[in-house]
């Protein structure tokens, strides 16, 4: 029998703090070679209304491998149906047999593997003494950037820019109980980044969003918005002061990532300046080494934080019962 979970029995499944965990592990089991992920397919929908991305993998974690594949759809026109833009569900395999192990919504573990793959990169990328914020965007990642941010640094205070900051207002505090941490909405990008000491980067921009002058030094700048091959939220005085500069995967990043395709080519970077997050978490590359180093993590995702994370959700769901079994 298989499982049928939906996005309230994810999100009832999966915190942060355990999320965060569940990357890390399987963040050392790509760096160790454990992991079979091609690069995701985009296949546009019928008429160009939308796209899809298709990302299957198999993850030969230890002692429990994934298997599946992740569909996310991206339709702007699904606002004025009363539906959320980008959807995603992650159909899980028995690693075995091939057989259906569980179908569930991937929106709310698309939304916390990011945060959490953050999560990760702080931990390694961030000062240990960080206490300050900055973050450029207030939509769905804000929430879980920050819940990530807060699990693994004593945050403070945290400075927050958008476009819509002040009709965002009610949101900003619901995040703010949430975490723990006060949340001033500020005027300006500016603002919001300069002296912070962790940045992220959040929008939904098609275009730099934030300039090197404003990045102090020490600071950790993390990348999670938008990004097409031509064009990412990093700019290119950020990515040259930059000490290090880390991803999850370095040939996904050097194909989809605008703002490190044109650094690449303007030979601000060379390609091996980009390091693998997983091979920092084990240990086969140095992170952050002095508390003066500007560090980066420009995060594009992959398959297999989310089979991880769904590996995770369909053991808690079918040891605790949840979900609707249902047999093809």
């Amino acid at each position: 029998m298989a499982l049928l979970l939906g996005y309230n029995d994810v999100k009832r499944l999966l915190t942060m703090r355990d999320c965060i965990s569940v990357i890390e592990q399987a963040f050392i089991d790509y760096a160790s070679s454990r992991a079979n992920v091609p690069l995701r397919l985009k296949v546009l929908a019928p008429e160009e209304r939308g796209a899809g991305y298709f990302m299957p993998g198999a993850l030969n974690s230890r002692p429990d491998p994934a298997y599946g594949i992740k569909i996310v759809t991206e339709f702007a026109s699904n606002k004025e149906r009363g539906l959320p833009s980008i959807l995603g569900i992650i159909v899980l395999l028995d690693p075995n047999t091939g057989r259906a192990l569980a179908i569930m919504d991937g929106r709310y573990i698309t939304a916390m593997r990011t945060g959490a793959a953050s999560g990760v990169a702080a931990k390694y990328l961030a000062r240990e003494d960080a206490q300050s914020a900055g973050i450029l965007g207030l939509g769905e990642q804000a929430f879980v950037q920050l819940w990530a941010i807060t699990e693994i640094r004593s945050i403070s205070s945290i400075r927050a820019y958008s476009p819509s900051g002040k009709r965002r207002s009610r949101w900003v505090d619901e995040i703010s109980h949430s975490i723990g941490a006060p949340i001033e909405i500020v005027a300006s990008p500016e603002e919001a980044c300069r002296d912070a000491d962790i940045i992220i980067l959040a929008t939904n921009h098609a275009g730099s969003v934030i300039d090197g002058d404003w990045v102090k030094r020490g600071a950790f700048v993390n990348a999670i918005g938008f990004h097409t091959p031509t064009c990412g939220e990093l700019d290119g005085k950020t990515i040259e002061k930059a000490d290090l500069i880390v991803c999850d995967e370095r040939e996904a990043a050097l194909r989809e990532s605008g703002d490190i395709i044109s650094a690449v080519e303007r030979e601000i970077i060379k390609r091996d300046d980009l390091i693998n997050l997983g091979d920092i978490v084990l240990g086969k590359a140095a992170g952050r080494e002095s508390p003066q180093q500007i560090t980066i993590y420009r995060s594009l995702g992959n398959a297999f934080q989310d089979l991880a994370t769904a590996n995770y959700v369909y053991n808690r769901a079918r040891d605790g019962g949840m979900g609707i079994e249902f047999d093809f």
